[in-house]
């Protein structure tokens, strides 16, 4: 089976070809990403083929870095970028199945559950803040108490 999602580009960092395995992996994933060299910088480049856009097209027209003349040359738009120092394992698939903007529903879901994320957690710090504040409060108290003499009812 001969794996499309490997592009041998121009290399001029000369980085190593991932694992066989990994691109399988990577294929199995999804059919649609693509990975290559960056012409550019010492990375990987982790794209998605173009289905339902017209990609970086005009993007292209401006921009004549490397990378993206490659990116509209491939018709392909950017994931994500790896350091040459990766570990090729399947902690990367877990990552990108926890960021898919598609698996999500599209950009405005995504959109929306991070805002909801963002909301709960600025809920869970308030509740802490609170929880926090009600404490000092109350030892602040028992110490002012404490400090002129008084007692404090404690039933």
């Amino acid at each position: 089976m001969a794996l499309t999602n490997w592009i041998d580009t121009e290399n001029p960092f000369g980085l190593a070809k991932p694992p066989h395995w990994w691109l399988q992996q990577l294929s199995l994933f999804d059919p649609d990403l693509v990975l290559f060299p960056s012409r550019r910088d010492p990375m990987y480049r982790l794209t998605r083929r173009v289905t339902r856009s017209y990609g970086l097209a005009c993007v292209g027209k401006l921009d004549k870095s490397p990378d993206t003349q490659l990116y509209v040359q491939l018709s392909v738009l950017p994931v994500i970028s790896y350091l040459p120092t990766i570990q090729w394992t399947m902690e990367q698939f877990v990552h990108l199945d926890s960021c898919d903007i598609w698996k999500a529903g599209g950009a405005e879901k995504a959109a929306d559950q991070i805002e909801a994320g963002e909301a709960a957690d600025q809920a869970k710090i308030q509740r802490s803040f609170e929880s926090d504040s009600d404490a000092l409060a109350g030892s602040a108290y028992r110490a002012a108490k404490t400090r002129l003499g008084q007692t404090i009812f404690r039933p």
